[in-house]
Parts: structure tokens; C-alpha cells; sequence
């Protein structure tokens, strides 16, 4: 998510209501905090010049925390320096103020929300973790040293601690689930408004300079000459033109079909209605063997094996020369793998690594998998990829 903003319009970027939502939930947390120290009716009331300096310095962190913004988006170990500091600070302050009676037990919160926010869930769960242990043995191992604490078996603290550790669990999953859903969300959303704008340009220029010259280059051809060279050219030119128009036709039609915030997008159905598109086209036999009890995959990884698909079988159509294909889905306990291959002319990969390859690849990378190209002249062309099921 590090530099996603830079792709939203607006002044309100993704990033910034994160910041927004967490500086909100520190000061909240924070007034509900000296709310509950400044209440009258409490059963051990803590000495008021000790609370009062606990107040003014977390009034004072939570200020600075606000006013000076790190971005916690690069996760360098500045970043996990920082959340560290923040959850030491928050665990001694609650073991300061009474374990699970003190009012910043919501405050306590802000590191696991922050981890959860900006981090994954895995550290969330640490963070969580660390919390409840922190209450759970302020009031088990240290509860004969001080009489703050009173023995998590007493009254209602063990239920007071148990909603606590409860209530840190959830928080980390349900908080990393919600952002996770909202980051995707605009993340599709930028990526159709980003193919809107790309259609448009490609169709508005590309498309209609190749029409043009291609209707050019049609009359060119009736005129009368004598020259067979000449004619030999300008039919080169005109299959060379008409081969280029018809593909930037394609990549306008795939980004019109790829519209994944009307629908997901189906990988089977995607490859169906490839393969019979060049079937009919180039007269390339093409057959698709898909396994059983192929799992439902994420959206991104379906969008991602589909395209690289698609641009496997165009290089089929332009380069291979082959009177077959084969396409193949198949799963393992551990991953999905994906075969593209024809009978065609083959090359020598090492020295001919083109944008098309190098696009594939990092469209394999950019969900986990694995891409790996065999061939050789004379011998076909093998395309293989293999994605994580989940």
C-alpha cells in the first residue's frame, strides 16, 4: 500500500483517512481516559499529582504523535521502532493506572489498531497479544507485590480481564479485515478508472491513426503500376498495419471485458472465450484441458492469470506459426498451475527476452507465482505459471 495515494484524485487521499481515523480514536480514546481518572466515584483512587502528570504526558504524546506524522507506510525498521515505543508506552502507562481498572484501557488500543492499519495481521496479533499478557500478569504475577493490582481471581477482574484480551483479538482481525476490504475496493476502483482512461486514448489516437493508414494503404494497392516490387512492399506494409490495428482492436475490447468493478472476473470463462476468439480468427486448434475441483481463487490472481494467458496465446497468434495449442488448469494441495504451449517455431529464450515475457513475469510476481518460459527452435514454446491458492 506504500505510495497508493499518489493514485487516488482529491485532496482526500486513502492514506490520509487512515491518519484521520487513528488520530480520531487517540483523542477519543484519550478524553474518555481523563473522564473516567477525573471521575469522583472510584473504588481505590489513585494519588491525584500521580494521575495528573500520567495525563499531561499523554495529553503531550498524543499531540506529538499527531502533529509529527511519520509514514508508516515504508515499514523500515524506523516505522517498527516507533510502534514498539508506542506499545511499551501504553502497556507501562495501563500498569500505572491500575492494570484493569485503569481508564486507558481503550488507549492501550492505539498500538494494535496502528499495527493492524499500517503493518498486516501477524504483528497485529503479536501487539494483541503483548497487551493481554500485560494485564494478565499485572494481575496474576504482581498482584502479591503491590496493592494496586488486586489477584485476577478476585471479584470481577478475571472477567474484566478476559473481556480485555477478548476485545484485543477482535479488534486486530476485524480492524486488518475492514481496511484490507476498503484498500481493495479503491484499489479496483483506480484500476477501472484507469482503464477507462486508457481505452479512451487508445481508441481516440492509436486506433484511429492505424484505421486511417490502413484505408490509405488500401487505395494505394488499386492504383495502377508495373512495379512488383513496389507492390510487394505495400502489401507488406498493409499486412503489417492491418496485423497492429486489429491488435490495438483487442487490447481495447480487453479493457472493456475487464471491468472488474461490475463483476469479478472469471478465469475459465475468460480463457473460454479467448480461445474460441482465435480459434475462428487464426485457424489455430486450441485445446483447453481444465481439472476438477479447481478452487474459487481471489479476484486479483484470476484477473492476473487471464491476462497472462491471453498475451501467451497473442504471442502463439504473431510469432509461433503453430497449427496447435494447448491451455491447461490444474491443482495441487499447495498451488494452481497454469500451462500455455503450441507446436510452433520456438526461440531461444535467454536472447530473446521481450517486454511481453517481462510483463508476464511481473504480472506472476505481483500475486506470489512463478512464471517460467521452455523452449527452443524448432521444438514449441511452453509457458508455465504457479500462484499460491490463497
Amino acid at each position: 500500500m506504500k505510495g497508493f495515494s499518489r493514485l487516488l484524485p482529491g485532496e482526500y487521499s486513502y492514506e490520509k483517512g487512515i491518519y484521520l481515523f487513528l488520530t480520531t480514536f487517540r483523542f477519543f480514546s484519550f478524553a474518555l481516559a481523563v473522564a473516567l481518572a477525573t471521575t469522583p466515584v472510584r473504588e481505590e483512587p489513585l494519588t491525584s499529582l500521580r494521575m495528573l502528570i500520567i495525563i499531561s504526558f499523554v495529553g503531550v504524546y498524543t499531540i506529538l504523535r499527531v502533529v509529527l506524522r511519520y509514514h508508516l507506510w515504508q515499514r523500515d525498521l524506523v516505522t517498527y521502532m516507533m510502534l514498539g515505543g508506542e506499545l511499551a508506552i501504553c502497556l507501562t502507562i495501563v500498569l500505572l493506572t491500575g492494570g484493569a481498572n485503569s481508564p486507558f484501557l481503550l488507549y492501550s488500543l492505539v498500538p494494535v489498531i496502528t499495527a493492524a492499519l499500517f503493518f498486516g495481521p501477524r504483528l497485529a496479533l503479536i501487539v494483541a497479544t503483548l497487551s493481554s499478557l500485560n494485564i494478565i500478569l499485572a494481575h496474576r504475577g504482581w498482584s502479591p507485590l503491590s496493592l494496586i493490582y488486586a489477584d485476577i481471581l478476585q471479584a470481577r477482574y478475571l472477567t474484566l480481564v478476559l473481556t480485555y484480551s477478548v476485545f484485543c483479538f477482535v479488534i486486530a482481525t476485524i480492524t486488518y479485515r475492514t481496511n484490507l476490504n476498503v484498500y481493495r475496493r479503491i484499489l479496483s476502483g483506480a484500476i477501472v478508472e484507469e482503464r477507462r482512461r486508457l481505452r479512451q486514448e487508445i481508441h481516440d489516437n492509436i486506433a484511429q491513426t492505424l484505421g486511417y493508414l490502413n484505408m490509405k494503404i488500401g487505395l494505394i494497392k488499386k492504383l495502377p503500376s508495373s512495379d512488383e516490387k513496389l507492390l510487394a512492399e505495400v502489401d507488406e506494409l498493409h499486412k503489417v498495419i492491418s496485423e497492429s490495428y486489429q491488435d490495438t482492436r483487442d487490447a481495447i475490447d480487453s479493457l472493456n471485458s475487464l471491468n472488474i468493478e461490475a463483476k469479478p472476473v472469471s478465469l475459465i470463462a475468460g480463457i473460454h472465450d479467448y480461445v474460441d476468439k482465435l480459434d475462428k480468427r487464426t485457424g489455430i486448434k486450441t485445446t483447453l484441458v481444465i481439472a476438477k475441483g479447481l478452487p474459487g481463487l481471489d479476484p486479483v490472481i484470476q484477473l492476473q492469470l487471464l491476462r497472462i494467458a491471453q498475451e501467451a496465446l497473442n504471442n502463439i497468434r504473431k510469432h509461433a506459426a503453430a497449427s496447435q495449442a494447448w491451455v491447461s488448469l490444474e491443482s495441487t494441495p499447495q498451488n494452481v498451475e497454469m500451462v500455455v504451449k503450441d507446436d510452433g517455431r520456438g526461440f531461444s529464450p535467454p536472447g530473446q527476452k521481450g517486454a511481453g515475457l517481462s510483463i508476464m513475469a511481473e504480472r506472476a510476481s505481483s500475486v506470489r507465482g512463478v512464471l517460467t518460459v521452455t523452449s527452443s527452435p524448432g521444438q514449441g514454446t511452453e509457458v508455465r505459471v504457479k500462484v499460491p491458492r490463497r
